[in-house]
């Protein structure tokens, strides 16, 4: 009896920890294209729109979210990434939720932008 308790008890674990990992749906809104980056790739996280020059690549929705910067890096990383993404531009709810992300491409700097 104790050995099958112990089973279900793991099962129950293992269900609960996968299904609580927070998930994000990428879908690309632009035909703006972008090379793929390790799956590794470092990226920025961003509450506001940077003052560089950028383009939209696409979106990440919640579907189930995080209240945690390193969650969320975590949980979109291989997405940002295959997308060439150079940063996330992120949607914060009230309850300090991350429920949606537009994943950026940062324009490079031209000699006409170093004038301004």
């Amino acid at each position: 009896m104790l050995n099958s308790r112990n089973a279900v008890a793991g099962l129950i674990c293992t269900a609960l920890l996968s299904g609580c990992a927070p998930s994000y749906r990428w879908a690309k809104t632009t035909s703006v294209q972008a090379d793929a980056r390790e799956s590794s790739c470092s990226f920025d996280i961003l509450t506001a729109r940077p003052d560089r020059a950028f383009d939209e690549l696409g979106v990440l929705e919640k579907e189930w979210d995080t209240n945690q910067v390193d969650g969320f890096r975590a949980s979109t990383q291989a997405q940002v990434c295959a997308a060439g993404g150079d940063a996330v531009l992120v949607e914060v709810n009230g309850l300090g939720h991350y429920v949606r992300g537009t994943v950026i491409r940062y324009r490079p700097v031209t000699a006409a932008d170093t004038a301004q």
